[in-house]
């Protein structure tokens, strides 16, 4: 509507005026929104309210002083045109402000969800830790006592995987992801310890490719599939449980003679 109004009743130089004049009204209504939304940013009809209160106190002197423009008497003439556009200036504002709060709520609903998530991912990875060091840190200590009297050659090797598993589980809470090549080790010293309670009832192979070993992957994530596998089996010596991780394009497959394929 304005542009038909300004060129219908003005000028080229007076619409340019009107036009100037227009901008920093619309910079003002800005400040004045921006403003209440900082000063009451709880009561947005008490907000809304007072925006248009002060919107409609600029227009006051216009009652009272001739416009000192180069069309005054038009400006005078079309009090109500003013206030109008001016209401519906801000209405466009407000809609505006509003969808720019609606749109800083959801970003900082999805930060905080994210947040959520990477602490309740945190919290699993803790428990799986707590669920994983007492019992098998009994049954090993169990197993080194019975090769120290049978076999102490294999007990001293025995202890060396037993302290490289339990140093890889004592900086766990420091690491969130770790690298291929140091997962698939940590996972080798865990199946030799459950090797010495096992003994042949478990046999173990990896075929990865070299070029992903650098690769990162949550920590304990192959050892988890691996203790999986083991808990939710049954094996014996005559029918081994045979677990295998390989590699297939960008992805991990851990795989066992008994359950199903898991990748990762």
């Amino acid at each position: 509507m304005s542009p038909l109004y300004i060129f219908d009743k003005l000028n080229l130089s007076q619409s340019c005026i009107l036009w100037l004049g227009l901008t920093v009204n619309v910079f003002f209504f800005w400040c004045i929104n921006i403003f209440l939304l900082k000063k009451i940013p709880h009561n947005q009809v008490k907000r809304v309210f007072i925006s248009f209160f002060l919107i409609f106190l600029t227009h006051i002197p216009k009652v009272f002083f001739e416009p000192e423009l180069p069309f005054g008497n038009v400006v005078h003439q079309y009090f109500f045109y003013p206030v109008l556009t001016s209401i519906t200036l801000n209405i466009v504002i407000l809609i505006l402000l509003k969808t720019q709060i609606a749109e800083h709520k959801n970003r900082e609903i999805e930060r905080q969800y994210e947040q959520l998530e990477i602490i309740n991912l945190e919290s699993q990875k803790q428990l799986l830790l707590q669920q994983l060091q007492p019992h098998f840190l009994f049954n090993s200590l169990s197993i080194l006592k019975s090769l120290i009297s049978e076999n102490s050659s294999l007990a001293e090797n025995y202890v060396i995987k037993l302290s490289d598993f339990l140093r890889y589980t004592a900086n766990i809470g420091n690491n969130a992801i770790v690298s291929i090549a140091d997962e698939l080790k940590f996972t080798e010293d865990y199946v030799a310890l459950l090797k010495g309670r096992f003994d042949s009832a478990i046999s173990y192979e990896s075929q990865v490719d070299p070029n992903m070993l650098r690769k990162k992957i949550p920590i304990l994530g192959l050892q988890t599939l691996v203790e999986n596998a083991v808990k939710h089996n049954k094996f014996t010596e005559e029918e081994p449980l045979k677990v295998k991780i390989v590699s297939s394009g960008n992805q991990i497959i851990v795989s066992n003679n008994i359950n199903q394929i898991i990748s990762i």
